[in-house]
């Protein structure tokens, strides 16, 4: 940022960038108006070789298997301390506590016991 410090040189540079801008402005703005077509987007071939062939294969070599060990390392923790994936969520969400109200009683205390017995083990 260059400060000019002659008043006469400021003038002129302002309006130098005013010119510019009016230009530029001028030279943006359409005579004709153009009409917006909805189009699909078309894929190219890369696009449809990773779809087609590179997605598959890294679901089916890295992405299925590491999501499936990760749920059954889950599945062992849990029934290591004797709780179900319901017992493991936030009860503090407002859906939930509704949710709760809406259980049996028997239900309510299978839960509850299995709350206190992941307390001990933990």
């Amino acid at each position: 940022h260059v400060r000019v410090h002659c008043p006469l040189l400021a003038a002129l540079a302002m309006s130098f960038h005013r010119a510019m801008a009016k230009y530029f402005a001028g030279r943006t703005q359409q005579t004709t108006p153009h009409i917006i077509k909805y189009c699909q987007p078309q894929e190219n071939q890369l696009q449809a070789f990773r779809r087609q062939v590179l997605a598959p294969a890294w679901f089916a070599v890295f992405k299925g298997p590491m999501e499936k060990w990760e749920y059954m390392r889950s599945v062992a923790t849990m029934r290591n301390y004797g709780i179900m994936a319901d017992d493991a969520t936030n009860c503090r969400n407002h859906i939930f506590e509704r949710a709760m109200e809406l259980l049996p009683e028997d239900i309510k205390t299978h839960r509850y016991r299995r709350a206190m017995r992941a307390c001990e083990f933990s």
